[in-house]
């Protein structure tokens, strides 16, 4: 095999393991995002973040956690108001798209919808 041609394969099999480590190392980062996500959305992870930044003192920490605790509460409540909104206005679309397609296009719109809801349950002790 000639030497260019030998080059040419190493240097395209480094740019793909490269490519590979880098997917990688993305798609960990990325899960790390959606941890922290995930934990924000409980109470214990949301105050466990705020007392990462507001660093409480012992004094300190039962009031800020109290407070914490609270509008996580407030919080958690407004993001389910307004999936509730988003859900009824994805009802509403679904309602007038279904009146200007086809049977099949509905049938196909209705049975994304239904595998988008599954997708995606409610909350516990929250019904749809």
């Amino acid at each position: 095999m000639k030497t260019n041609v030998k080059s040419t394969l190493i240097i395209f099999a480094a740019l793909i393991i490269g490519a590979g480590i880098g997917f990688e190392i993305s798609e960990i980062s990325i899960q790390k995002e959606f941890d922290k996500m995930d934990a924000f959305r409980k109470p214990q992870g949301f105050v466990h973040i705020f007392d990462g930044i507001i660093k409480p003192d012992q004094r300190q920490k039962p009031i800020v956690d109290s407070l914490l605790f609270r509008y996580h509460e407030k919080i958690e409540n407004a993001r389910m108001k307004s999936m509730d909104v988003v859900s009824q206005i994805m009802d509403s679309m679904r309602v007038e798209l279904g009146n200007a397609i086809d049977p099949k296009q509905k049938a196909t719109l209705e049975a994304e919808m239904l595998r988008m809801k599954k997708s995606h349950p409610p909350e516990p002790g929250k019904k749809r």
